[in-house]
């Protein structure tokens, strides 16, 4: 094997790797219960057009459709999660407008209801 077959392979078996660790990633995102807070959609975002880039790199200018493929792919992943941290932060933010009720200002509660605020 030569440098460039090992080279090619390594590429492949650690893209491989990539595109499975991927899974876990959306999964305990879907499931996480406080919006995925500790996620950074930032980065997810620097990924998913880092991805993005070098995939239409790959096929515009290179003429590489493998190369284009595997970063077509890893950008989906990243766009799915992105798209599912999106949607989580979401519903906590609806969920937790709805749990508390907007506070009138002090001044105006003290006007509406002189009793509540006597104490």
């Amino acid at each position: 094997m030569d440098l460039g077959e090992a080279s090619f392979l390594a590429f492949s078996a650690c893209n491989f790797l990539r595109l499975g660790s991927y899974v876990p990633q959306i999964v305990c995102v879907a499931r996480d219960r406080h919006g995925a807070s500790c996620l950074s959609i930032t980065s997810w975002s620097i990924f998913l057009l880092a991805n993005s880039a070098t995939a239409a790199h790959a096929a515009v200018n290179l003429g590489d459709g493998y190369l284009a493929a595997i970063n077509g792919v890893n950008a989906g992943c990243c766009l799915a999660i992105v798209a599912v941290t999106a949607w989580k932060r979401a519903a906590l933010n609806r969920a937790s407008r709805l749990q508390s009720p907007p506070r009138l200002p002090r001044p105006l509660l003290r006007r509406l209801w002189p009793q509540a605020t006597a104490a």
